[in-house]
């Protein structure tokens, strides 16, 4: 015969309705979710303050908190900022640069941009050693090389589940008990 039992005790667990309150917790949780979402808001908008800096305020502009009774979603708006957060290959700026409010446009009615071009490593405060003009009619040859991507949303949707969301539930739950 073995040493062991054909049957283990197992513990019976039954919620009793004095010890916790379903319906407060029930109708604390939209409350909860939207505090988390404007938590997990700022939290992407402090990253991004910390790791940009000419494109800073267009990213963040980008970042959208929406609720709904029980929901929150934080989007990122926007073809910039969405650029920014995924990076991109190289691209042709041509378009970019004719398309700017700066542009003007020649006699023959074709829309031109005049680029500065500073000395590498120079200030931005020095003078241009030369200009260059880009215009519908010019060739295709102001590619930029592209960049990696921001990915702050990762960081984001992690600190939401590890350590936001909780924190908000565990709120939720000591202030029902």
């Amino acid at each position: 015969m073995s040493e062991y039992p054909d049957i283990l005790p197992y513990a019976h667990i039954e919620l009793d309705g004095d010890l916790l309150d379903i319906k407060a917790l029930e109708a604390g949780l939209p409350g909860a979710i939207q505090a988390a979402g404007r938590e997990a808001r700022d939290f992407w908008e402090t990253l991004a303050g910390q790791r940009l800096n000419s494109s800073r305020d267009a990213y963040i502009e980008g970042i959208e908190l929406l609720t709904f009774l029980d929901m929150a979603e934080i989007t990122l708006n926007g073809k910039f900022p969405t650029m920014i957060e995924t990076g991109t290959g190289p691209y042709s700026m041509k378009d970019a640069l004719i398309d700017s409010p700066k542009a003007r446009m020649n006699q023959a009615g074709l829309r031109y941009t005049i680029i500065p071009i500073a000395a590498a490593g120079g200030s931005p405060f020095d003078p241009p050693l030369m200009y260059r003009t880009v215009s519908e009619g010019s060739d295709a040859n102001w590619i930029h090389p592209g960049f990696p991507g921001l990915q702050l949303a990762d960081e984001v949707q992690r600190e939401l589940e590890e350590v936001i969301l909780p924190k908000h539930i565990n709120k939720l739950i000591d202030e029902v008990l």
